[in-house]
């Protein structure tokens, strides 16, 4: 329930730097493909409504890292809605995206051509679809998508597209064939934000998205990021082909770098809405605002210290009981209000440390470009010097932590935060690719049901207990703490419902916001 207005003043600093906006990328290049298509397709944009809100200004926690979010290392709460509303999708929340294809059906396939394939889905992409720069939405980017999420380490939650055999092509790329070589039952769930395969074939996709999102197919646009000033601005995309176009003109994001920070702005109504981290006092602090309505949720993200599948089991079970959750979550994320900490493990017996005799330091990676994980890294770190254990800090990005450390067993632990699905964290590597995988581990027995739960014939609550199971037995992963997120709904929004608790979770139905007049 919102709280009555009184006059109250806030005297604060007001936050400013100097910045610029970020380079434009390279000019396009059309693959001969998208050029046949585009010639034999319209490209010219829908009428716009006459009247468009101006700005919507919102707060959001600090960007640690790039914008792509299909891979670990980029994949926060933000980066998932910022490829929302920029990105398109085959289905958005279970849901055809019939803004984007015109149906999406599974067939049978040719028993007497197709010997190993299971099934088939086909897609038929909107003729009017495109991308910003006028280049339409074809068979290539469906290609890129899936080759990528296939050959590179470090992706997130890569399984559908490994399950894939083959993608083929009509109708000059307009239509799609994608060809499952097992099944899978959440085929809806692929070819979420699909990427624009004419500007970034060529580039490594550890490095894809690093400084921006150089077009859109969704109903906004990138219009400038400036990381100094922490401002990313997205315009309505004028070249939006579907239904509905985007309802406010200019969605700025801000970051708000400290409680101080986010008071004044909403205060002043330079944002109208917070989704960010909580700290010790912001929950009270924002709660004081009048006319505000504030909301605590579980965020989707755990932090996890990982052992490595070389590290000895013994070892490895050790180090599993010298964690102390409680201290390492305080320290990580500098507060003990509004989260979720794991249960403490046993501490063992000194005289029985195995680790200590160790002739080498323990190794433990982490990506220090993410501050929680870095601090609980460090923390980890001293946890283990009070037992005379030495360590070594490896400081190294995701991509590079997956792609060669982790599977050559160069870190002991690796201390970092995931939103991978839990099948996704065992699932056996392809091919020597580390997908959501940071442990390394491959279990064969357990493969199978990861497999036969991607097929949907073992539910998620049997395979929960089989990994449990095996966490126990193997103690490969070690769940510190779940975050918990803190939204706070200013003024000037129109949202789906007056009262923010019945609002859906985050930013999820941010597309249907709009400025009230």
């Amino acid at each position: 329930m919102r709280k009555k207005r009184v006059g109250v003043v806030v005297s604060l600093a007001l936050f400013c730097a100097a910045g610029c906006s970020a380079a434009p990328g390279p000019a396009p290049v059309e693959d001969p493909l998208a050029q046949q298509v585009k010639n034999s397709t319209t490209s010219t944009a829908p009428a716009q409504p006459k009247k468009q809100a101006k700005e919507l200004a919102i707060g959001i926690d600090q960007i640690q890292n790039g914008f792509n979010p299909h891979l670990l290392v980029d994949d926060s709460r933000f980066t998932q809605t910022l490829a929302s509303l920029v990105l398109p999708s085959a289905f958005v929340a279970g849901k055809l995206n019939d803004d984007l294809l015109l149906k999406a059906e599974r067939l049978a396939p040719d028993v007497e051509k197709q010997k190993d394939v299971v099934f088939t889905i086909r897609y038929d992409i909107a003729p009017e679809a495109q991308w910003s720069d006028g280049t339409p939405i074809t068979v290539a980017d469906f290609e890129y998508l899936w080759a990528s999420m296939r050959n590179s380490a470090g992706t997130l939650n890569p399984s559908g597209y490994r399950a894939i055999s083959a993608i083929r092509s009509a109708g000059a790329g307009k239509t799609v064939f994608v060809d499952f070589q097992k099944e899978y039952a959440d085929w809806q769930g692929l070819f979420q934000s699909l990427l624009p395969a004419h500007l970034l074939r060529g580039e490594a996709f550890s490095k894809v998205l690093a400084q921006g999102i150089p077009a859109a197919a969704g109903k906004f646009l990138v219009r400038s990021i400036d990381r100094q000033r922490g401002v990313i601005t997205l315009h309505r995309n004028d070249r939006w082909w579907g239904k509905e176009p985007a309802r406010v003109e200019t969605l700025t994001f801000r970051e708000i770098r400290s409680t101080v920070q986010g008071v004044e702005m909403l205060e002043t109504g330079q944002v109208s809405f917070l989704d960010v981290s909580p700290t010790q006092t912001s929950r009270e602090a924002y709660d004081l605002i009048p006319d505000t309505q504030v909301r605590i949720e579980p965020d989707a993200y755990t932090l996890e210290v990982v052992a490595n599948t070389h590290l000895d089991p013994l070892l490895r079970r050790e180090l599993r009981s010298l964690i102390d959750a409680g201290l390492l979550s305080r320290l990580a994320f500098g507060r003990d209000v509004d989260i979720d900490v794991a249960r403490r493990n046993p501490e063992p017996s000194f005289e029985n440390l195995r680790l200590y005799s160790l002739s080498r330091p323990v190794i433990i990676g982490v990506d220090p470009a993410r501050e929680v994980d870095f601090n609980a890294a460090k923390t980890l770190s001293y946890q283990l010097a009070k037992y005379n254990i030495v360590t070594q800090l490896v400081q190294a990005d995701m991509n590079e932590l997956m792609r060669s450390q982790i599977p050559h067993g160069d870190v002991d632990v690796v201390v970092a935060t995931n939103g991978a699905l839990l099948a996704e964290r065992y699932a056996c590597p392809a091919t020597g690719v580390l997908g959501s995988n940071q442990s390394g581990f491959c279990d064969p027995d357990l493969q199978k049901s990861i497999d036969e739960y991607f097929a949907g014939t073992v539910g998620a609550d049997e395979l929960a207990t089989l990994i449990g199971q095996l966490e126990e037995e193997q103690a490969l992963r070690t769940v510190v703490a779940r975050d918990k997120r803190l939204e706070v709904l200013g003024h000037g929004i129109v949202g789906p419902e007056p009262k923010l608790e019945d609002w859906p979770k985050g930013l999820s139905s941010l597309h249907t916001w709009r400025i009230h007049e």
